[in-house]
């Protein structure tokens, strides 16, 4: 019997299966979707079955095949639609099958033991409360017109929330419906963002469908992620909830599935192949299974409002709130500067921080029950350029070529004393900070810029009595300690875990609104006013009684969106800018990156395909000039781009001849949400 087989190992782009021998014992044991060992290039490997064929087509091959040693899973791991969903991927991608594989399967333990249930080792800091009345109702008409436009046929849905907590009550309701009356079998996917994410709204669901809930996500055990794997193919679980990879999960038979924040980039794979979306594999998935999606944001992509403006998805909004909305204050920076203020620290926010620092009696009881504040900077470290004042020599890590940036850290065992590093923010690199420039020999070594760790040196210096910690990637606080804090200063990390002091909130601030206006890339506009929208609704939740926003660019679009809370009046303007400049949702972009040791060796390849691609004539395709990357060398390696750009309903035929032509040492990143 000949059984063709994926092996779950990484492989070009050109390969896809092997055939092998099922030996005699094995023969009528092999089903489709099962994983299996396999000999594969000198070692033994795993990999799944995609078809059984005659065992008369043996003795047609004129080469010896090699044997299957032995089945790992007696039942299927994979289903029929997940299999289709493998093929679909390395399709649209341009990946091998055998990448996918071994992305999705799970690794099973050797020894089988009951694991603890996941949920359990952790408890959610998150703090529901109860829904008001008036959003209450709200979500009645939500969930009515849900279950109104599923009957007849519709099945993409975007729900615009403003209120965090009507939402998790929004998917609760909705559950229950695919549960308890589409079908009692039906099962349920719930992608968020990050795994952070995954114990609030399991906290939230656990009381209604207690022991009903599976989580997967990347930080489990071997043991317990396959435990909890088996417990969805078993159909123990109706709802499996989880990061974006949880879109994979062994589900039997698939009725909903609600992406959580959708807008945001982390359901991008980014960092390796296939970079897919988890968005677009859920809309393959409601093709092959009929499933109902719903697309859940609080500022959602352009994309899907574009589709929910033009019909193609159903829109659900759910934007009453059950607190006051609280109104921004915004400073322009370039004002304190007028003024004389040179600090990253306006003089407004220093005036609100000393209210509440203060150890005088202030007579108002907010501010005796909830004196913390929360700072928001997107950049860590101490500045983030070093150069040479004489010769305007940059400081670059010798593998990345980026700008290194200061850091400080504790030296001794008092840990009071700090020594100064320059530090690469990709690969880690570091060095001492130099005496002189090593180009011109020069003693003004200068340091620009503002991250977390300057903003702690300013406030310490200017609010000594208060207790202050940064909360980035370079700091060791855990999430119980913030609690013994005053002043919390944080990059995107601290909104992940801000939980556990909502409650004490009384000021937040963003230092800089205007952190990533500045790259020219289509996505930054978009990314910037979704962050900005995410701190404002914490500040809504919390209850906050400031919440000031710096900015050297009050005028922009962006900005006066967030002080209108106005998520149209963004739409409107950014539309309009995909628009005039060709970008999604009215183009397909695929950026072709090359990376190599030698920049010389890296040009070359690069412009060796441009040119290729260029003597190509195909309708409706644009073909870039090479570009240099915005992060010119990482790890050692240079890297440079050709953006690929067409019509969405161009014909594939043309886009498959194209990729053909791109090596296999290329990566291919169909749908970036970066163009940098």
């Amino acid at each position: 019997m000949v059984v063709d087989i994926i092996p779950a190992t990484r492989l070009t782009k050109n390969l896809s299966y092997f055939s092998y021998l099922a030996p005699s014992q094995l023969e009528g044991k092999i089903k489709i979707g099962q994983l299996v060992e396999i000999p594969f290039r000198g070692k033994v490997i795993q990999g799944i079955v995609i078809k059984v064929q005659s065992s008369k087509l043996k003795a047609q091959n004129n080469y010896k095949l090699k044997e299957i040693i032995k089945i790992v899973s007696e039942e299927p791991i994979l289903s029929k639609e997940q299999l289709k969903i493998v093929g679909w991927m390395a399709s649209y991608y341009y990946v091998s099958p055998a990448v996918i594989v071994k992305m999705i399967i799970p690794r099973i333990p050797k020894r089988r033991i009951k694991s603890i249930p996941p949920a359990l080792k952790e408890k959610s800091a998150y703090i529901f409360k109860e829904v008001e009345m008036p959003v209450l109702d709200q979500i009645r008409d939500v969930v009515t017109r849900f279950i109104s436009l599923s009957k007849k046929g519709k099945s993409i849905f975007l729900l615009h929330f403003k209120d965090a907590q009507a939402r998790f009550v929004t998917y609760s309701k909705i559950i229950a419906y695919i549960t308890n009356v589409v079908g009692r079998d039906k099962q349920v996917i719930i992608l968020v963002p990050q795994i952070n994410d995954v114990f609030p709204l399991f906290s939230f669901l656990e009381e209604n469908f207690k022991g009903q809930i599976a989580i997967l996500h990347g930080n489990l055990s071997k043991t317990t992620y396959y435990n909890e794997w088996q417990k969805v193919q078993r159909k123990e679980a109706k709802i499996i909830i989880g990061p974006r990879s949880a879109i994979f999960a062994p589900v039997k038979d698939l009725g909903l599935i609600i992406i959580d924040k959708e807008e945001n980039e982390n359901f991008k794979q980014r960092d390796q192949s296939p970079r897919y979306h988890a968005r677009k594999i859920a809309i393959k998935l409601r093709e092959l299974t009929g499933a109902k999606i719903i697309l859940s944001g609080l500022a959602p992509s352009v994309e899907s409002y574009y589709w929910a403006k033009k019909g193609e998805y159903e829109y659900l909004p759910l934007l009453n709130s059950s607190s006051a909305l609280l109104h921004p204050s915004l400073v322009n920076m370039r004002d304190e500067i007028k003024k004389g203020n040179y600090s990253p620290i306006s003089q407004k926010l220093q005036e609100e921080i000393a209210t509440l620092t203060d150890d005088r009696p202030q007579g108002e009881k907010i501010i005796k029950q909830k004196k913390k504040i929360v700072l928001f900077l997107n950049r860590r470290g101490t500045s983030t350029i070093t150069l040479c004042a004489d010769c305007n020599w940059l400081f670059r890590c010798p593998y990345c070529d980026i700008p290194l940036v200061l850091h400080e850290f504790f030296q001794g065992l008092d840990r009071k004393k700090t020594v100064g590093k320059l530090m690469c923010h990709h690969c880690k690199w570091s060095q001492d900070i130099p005496l002189t420039c090593p180009r011109c020999h020069g003693h003004k070594i200068k340091f620009f810029g503002t991250g977390t760790q300057k903003i702690e040196e300013t406030l310490k210096k200017q609010f000594p009595k208060a207790k202050i910690k940064k909360v980035d990637k370079d700091s060791d606080i855990k999430i119980k300690d913030f609690s013994k804090f005053d002043i919390c200063i944080g990059t995107t990390l601290l909104l992940q875990n801000i939980d556990s002091i909502k409650n004490e909130i009384a000021l937040i601030g963003i230092i800089s609104a205007d952190t990533l206006f500045y790259l020219a890339d289509f996505y930054s506009t978009e990314k910037t006013f979704g962050l900005l929208s995410e701190i404002s609704d914490i500040a809504l939740e919390t209850a906050a009684s400031k919440f000031i926003i710096q900015t050297h660019t009050p005028q922009n679009y962006v900005i006066q969106a967030i002080l209108k809370a106005s998520y149209p009046f963004f739409y409107h303007r950014e539309i309009e800018e995909r628009k005039n400049f060709n970008y999604p949702p009215f183009a397909k972009l695929i950026k072709l990156i090359y990376r190599h040791r030698q920049e010389k060796k890296c040009l070359y390849e690069v412009e060796n395909l441009h040119r290729k691609l260029k003597t190509k004539k195909f309708k409706g395709i644009e073909i870039s000039d090479p570009l240099p990357a915005h992060t010119r060398k990482i790890r050692g390696r240079y890297q440079w781009y050709i953006i690929i750009k067409g019509q969405e309903t161009r014909d594939k035929r043309q886009e498959e001849m194209l990729m053909k032509l791109v090596p296999n040492d290329w990566i291919i990143d169909v749908d970036p949400i970066s163009l940098l």
